[in-house]
C-alpha cells in the first residue's frame, strides 16, 4: 500500500509534467500507430499498441527538431504554432479512425497502473540522480537559449552528445513550461512505464501465446535491477535509446517474418527513420544493430550446419559466453556486470536460465540468435578503438551492456515459457486445466519477485541531492562572489578496459556551476586535507570554498573541522556544508 500512495503523491506534486509527456508519449504513440496501419495491415489491435510502445520516438522526435528549426529561421513563437498546427492536424486524423475501444482502454489502465508504480521513485528525490543530469541539464538550457534568442547558440555545437534526446528534452520544456530537472525525473518514469509493453509483439508472434508475451513484457519491466536502475545514474538518453533498439527490432522482426509480413519497400523505409532517430538519441545503438545483424549471419550459418554438427556449434556458443564472464568477472572496470546481476536478480537469473533451456529445445534458431547478440555485445568490451578527443574507448561500455542485457534475457524467458506450455499440451493432452492453467506458476514466480523483491526506490548511492543541498546553493548564490571558486569531491568511474584517470563528480557539487552559477574543481580521488600540504595547495589553486555534500563518497567534515585554522564553516545542514578556505596569503 505504501508503494501506491507514494506513487500517487510523487504523481501528484509532478501533476502538470507529468500529464504533459504522457499526453506527448501517448500521441506520437498513436501517430505511429496510425502511420504504420497505412502501410502494414497485418496487425492487430495488440500489437499496433506494443509497436507503438516503442516506435513513439520517431515521431516525437521528428516534432522537436521541426519546431526547432522553425524557431531559429522565424522565432520560437512560430515553432509553437507549428507543433501545436502538427499536433491538431494530426489530432484529426486520428479521429477519422476508427479505434478498438475495449483494447485502448486495457492498455491505457495496464499503463496508468505501471506510471504509478514507476513514480514512488520520485517520492523524495529532489534533482536527477548522480552526476550525468548535470550535463544533461547543461546541454538542454543551450537549446533553450537557442529558443529565446530565435538564433543557433555558439554553444549549439557540445549539444551533438545524445542530440535527440536534448531536442526532445528542450521542445517539452520550453513550450509546455517544465523546469528541465522535473522534465528529467518524470521523463523517465514515463518512459520506464510504457516501455515494457513493447516485447510484446515480437514474443506474440513468434509463440502464438499471450502468456509468454505477457512474462516478457513482466521480466523486461520489472524482472531485472536493469532498466530501471539507469535513473539511479541519470542516464535519460540511454533509456530513450533502449526504446528505439525495441522499435528498431520490432520493425525487423516484420521484415525477418516474410511468412507473416509481405516484403514491402515501406517497412525498410520505416527501419531505416527507426535506425537514424536511435543514431540521434544514442549513437552507441548503432553498434547493437550491426551486432544484431551479426548475429543473424551467424544464426543462419550455424543453421546451414547438418543436424549432427548443430549441437556442437550451439555448446561452442556456450563455452564463449561462459569463458567471456569468466574474463569479465577478473577485470576490475567489468567485474561490477556480473556482480550487479547476480546480486540483485538471482532468482530470475535462476528462472530465465532453466526457460532458457527449454527455448533451446523447441526454438533453437531464435535461442541461438539471442545468445550469440549477447555474446558479440561482452565481446565488444573488449575492442578498443583511438576516438579524436575521447582517446581509447570500446564500441560499447560496461553500464550500456548492462542495460542491454535484460531485452535477450526477457526474450529468452517468454520463449522458454512458450516450450514449456507445449511440453504440457503434450503430456496432458486430455486435460484442458493443465493447458491453460500450466504457465501460471512461472508468471507466479515472477510476479513474487517483484511484489517482495523488487526495488522501486531510488539507491541510496546515487541520490546526490537534498533539501539541504539546494538551501546551500541558495546561500551560495546570494553569499559568495560571481567568481568564487569551489572545491568538492571526486572519484575515478571506469566504465571500459581502456579508460584514463578522468575524476567524476561524487555528490550534489555537481551542480555548483548551473545552480547557484560558481566555478567549481575537483579533488584529486583519496585527497585529504590532514595532510600539511592540502591547504596551501588549495590557496595556490585559487580555490575559496570547500562544498561538503551529504553523499556516501564526499569529503568528511571530520577533516576540515579538525583543521579549523585553515577551513571556516560558513553554512552547516546535516546532509551539506560549506567552508571557508583561510589564511591564504
Amino acid at each position: 500500500m505504501k508503494l501506491w500512495l507514494d506513487g500517487l503523491s510523487a504523481l501528484a506534486g509532478h501533476a502538470w509534467a507529468a500529464f504533459a509527456v504522457l499526453f506527448a508519449i501517448l500521441w506520437a504513440a498513436f501517430i505511429l500507430r496510425r502511420l504504420l496501419l497505412r502501410s502494414i495491415h497485418e496487425l492487430n489491435a495488440f500489437e499496433q499498441f506494443a509497436l507503438s510502445a516503442a516506435g513513439w520516438v520517431v515521431p516525437l522526435l521528428a516534432l522537436s527538431m521541426f519546431t526547432f528549426g522553425v524557431s531559429i529561421l522565424f522565432n520560437a513563437w512560430m515553432g509553437g504554432m507549428f507543433a501545436i498546427g502538427a499536433v491538431l492536424i494530426s489530432g484529426l486524423f486520428l479521429i477519422r479512425k476508427k479505434n478498438d475501444l475495449k483494447v485502448t482502454l486495457l492498455s491505457l489502465t495496464f499503463l496508468g497502473l505501471c506510471v504509478i508504480l514507476r513514480f514512488a521513485f520520485l517520492r523524495d528525490l529532489v534533482l536527477p540522480s548522480y552526476f550525468d543530469p548535470a550535463e544533461h541539464y547543461r546541454l538542454i538550457h543551450i537549446l533553450l537559449d537557442s529558443y529565446r534568442a530565435g538564433a543557433l547558440s555558439t554553444e549549439l555545437t557540445q549539444v551533438a552528445y545524445h542530440l535527440g534526446f536534448h531536442f526532445i528534452a528542450a521542445f517539452l520544456s520550453y513550450f509546455l513550461g517544465i523546469n528541465a530537472n522535473e522534465l528529467m525525473l518524470v521523463w523517465g518514469q514515463m518512459v520506464l512505464a510504457i516501455l515494457p509493453f513493447s516485447l510484446f509483439f515480437v514474443v506474440k508472434r513468434e509463440t502464438e501465446s499471450n502468456a509468454a508475451a505477457f512474462l516478457s513484457c513482466l521480466l523486461l519491466g520489472f524482472g531485472f535491477h536493469m532498466p530501471a536502475h539507469l535513473m539511479n545514474w541519470g542516464k535519460y538518453p540511454a533509456l530513450l535509446g533502449l526504446a528505439a533498439i525495441l522499435c528498431v527490432m520490432s520493425l525487423a522482426y516484420m521484415a525477418y517474418r516474410r511468412d507473416l509480413f509481405p516484403p514491402r519497400l515501406s517497412l525498410f523505409v520505416w527501419i531505416a527513420i527507426a535506425v537514424f532517430a536511435s543514431a540521434l538519441i544514442h549513437t552507441r545503438t548503432i553498434i547493437l544493430f550491426l551486432l544484431m545483424a551479426l548475429a543473424v549471419f551467424i544464426t543462419w550459418l550455424w543453421h546451414r550446419l547438418s543436424r549432427s554438427y548443430s549441437p556442437i556449434g550451439f555448446v561452442c556458443l556456450v563455452f564463449v559466453l561462459a569463458g567471456s564472464i569468466t574474463v569479465i568477472q577478473k577485470n576490475p572496470a567489468l567485474a561490477v556486470l556480473p556482480a550487479s546481476y547476480l546480486r540483485n536478480d538471482g532468482w530470475m537469473l535462476l528462472l530465465v536460465l532453466l526457460l532458457g533451456v527449454a527455448s533451446a529445445a523447441h526454438h533453437p534458431r531464435q535461442t541461438f540468435f539471442l545468445l550469440v547478440w549477447v555474446a558479440l555485445s561482452l565481446a565488444c568490451l573488449f575492442l578498443p578503438i583511438s576516438l579524436p578527443i575521447i582517446g581509447i574507448q570500446t564500441p560499447l561500455d560496461r553500464p550500456f551492456v548492462q542495460m542491454f542485457m535484460p531485452i535477450p534475457f526477457s526474450l529468452l524467458g517468454g520463449l522458454g515459457l512458450s516450450a514449456l506450455a507445449r511440453w504440457i499440451n503434450r503430456l496432458f493432452p486430455d486435460d484442458p486445466w493443465s493447458q491453460r492453467f500450466g504457465p501460471t506458476p512461472i508468471l507466479g514466480l515472477a510476479l513474487l519477485n517483484v511484489i517482495f523483491h523488487y526495488n522501486f526506490y531510488p539507491s541510496a548511492c546515487c541520490r546526490f541531492v537534498t533539501h539541504d543541498d539546494l538551501a546551500a546553493f541558495t546561500w551560495i548564490e546570494r553569499n559568495t562572489s560571481s567568481d568564487a571558486v569551489f572545491l568538492i569531491a571526486s572519484s575515478n568511474l571506469y566504465v571500459t578496459s581502456f579508460e584514463g584517470n578522468l575524476p567524476t563528480a561524487v555528490d550534489a557539487g555537481v551542480w555548483i556551476p548551473l545552480l547557484p552559477e560558481r566555478s567549481i574543481q575537483f579533488a584529486q580521488p583519496g585527497f585529504s586535507f590532514a595532510e600539511a600540504e592540502a591547504h596551501a595547495a588549495l590557496c595556490e589553486r585559487g580555490i575559496g570554498y570547500t562544498y561538503v555534500g551529504g553523499a556516501p563518497m564526499s569529503f568528511k567534515n571530520s577533516e576540515l573541522d579538525s583543521h579549523a585554522s585553515g577551513y571556516l564553516p560558513v553554512f552547516v545542514l546535516p546532509s551539506a556544508k560549506v567552508y571557508q578556505v583561510t589564511g591564504c596569503e
